[in-house]
């Protein structure tokens, strides 16, 4: 299938693809220094990043994520221009959550073999994951579910070790490579 992974173990491609997503954005927490869970059941979020003590001014800092691969990217020179669905559009759209929801588009190879490179001095993860909340969106309840809505990722906001920081410190402003 063009545009996917090529099924490798026991996975699908489309299996292998999202879990790989995961991966890589645990291994970015990791780095970081934070706590990672899957919530049980799935509810909707992937992930839930937290400092494991006092950080700053806030104690017990956690952000959710949902998580999205994506082998053929689209954008323009500022903005991954995702087609999101709509059902999950709604859920991560407004205000008024306890804590800061994000979307995470992970830029995922085509061919599978392609995601890790390992040597004995590293180990690279292809290619990148970026973040974007839906905060300042109202969800739309018009909209049919299994359709899509498109939204504009800023490039800016690659996920790294410094950005996933300060996202889960609430400093989102701070959150941007430049």
């Amino acid at each position: 299938m063009p545009g996917r992974p090529a099924t490798t173990g026991v996975l699908d491609a489309y299996n292998h693809q999202g879990h790989y997503a995961e991966a890589f954005v645990r291994a970015i927490a990791c780095a970081a220094g934070f706590v990672v869970s899957k919530p049980d059941p799935d509810v909707g979020d992937d992930l839930v990043i937290a400092s494991p003590g006092p950080r700053a001014t806030l104690r017990d800092p956690t952000i959710y994520v949902q998580i999205r691969s994506w082998s053929v990217p689209q954008g323009t020179d500022a903005y991954w221009q995702y087609p999101l669905k709509v059902a999950t559009f709604n859920q991560l759209a407004g205000s008024g959550f306890s804590a800061p929801h994000y979307l995470v588009v992970c830029i995922v190879p085509t061919e599978a073999m392609l995601y890790a490179n390992a040597s004995a001095e590293t180990l690279s993860l292809q290619h990148a994951a970026y973040w974007y909340s839906l905060e300042a969106h109202e969800p739309d309840e018009t909209l049919i579910n299994t359709s899509t809505k498109t939204v504009h990722v800023p490039k800016q906001n690659l996920l790294t070790v410094s950005t996933l920081t300060h996202l889960v410190e609430r400093h989102p402003e701070l959150a941007v490579v430049q």
